[in-house]
């Protein structure tokens, strides 16, 4: 299965009431800096929409942003736009190791509150290609395999939880991978990749 539209999320352990505000000079300095190894081209606010994607990273591979959708629940959500090298399984890696970055540099930046924590030792995948994979157990079924096998370089040696979510049968096949333990250092998981 040729899925290259992923997208990847990490929660936040904590910083639910945090102010995304404080994100566009962050952002703005990255795109002067070219902080990321990606091109990145604005700044979308979206903060008016109720449990939407906040203040967005625009780049031309992968939009980033903290997503409080799915019941307002913050975190971290990277959707790539463009092709990727690889089978699956490296494509799903190559997502989460943007998302690290930007994890590792928010901690890095003093303007953003500390209170904004990641919760790493999980993460959820979205096959953002309803054509491709449907969001139900045979849609789970051809990513699992791809799923064990991510998680198996992420966190080697501990068992793995892979369960679809449940959400509207419409909606993007969303399926949670979960370690069982707690991570907060993105270097940790960046030294795996």
């Amino acid at each position: 299965m040729d899925i290259q539209r992923i997208c990847t999320k990490f929660y936040a352990s904590n910083g639910q009431n945090f102010d995304q505000e404080t994100l566009i000079p962050v952002f703005q300095d990255w795109i002067k800096t070219r902080a990321l190894n990606e091109v990145m081209i604005d700044i979308g606010d979206y903060n008016l929409v109720p449990n939407g994607p906040g203040i967005m990273l625009i780049c031309h591979e992968t939009n980033y942003h903290m997503d409080g959708a799915e019941g307002g629940l913050l975190g971290l959500l990277a959707q790539r736009k463009q092709p990727q090298e690889g089978d699956h399984k490296a494509r799903i890696l190559g997502v989460i190791k943007g998302s690290l970055n930007v994890i590792r540099l928010l901690k890095q930046d003093k303007r953003v509150p500390s209170e904004l924590q990641f919760e790493l030792g999980a993460f959820e995948y979205i096959a953002n290609d309803r054509l491709l994979v449907s969001n139900d157990d045979k849609g789970l079924a051809n990513v699992k395999a791809d799923l064990e096998a991510a998680a198996a370089v992420l966190y080697p040696g501990q068992p793995i939880k892979i369960e679809r979510r449940t959400n509207h049968p419409k909606s993007r096949l969303a399926v949670r991978v979960d370690s069982g333990h707690k991570i907060a250092d993105a270097d940790v998981l960046l030294q795996r990749l």
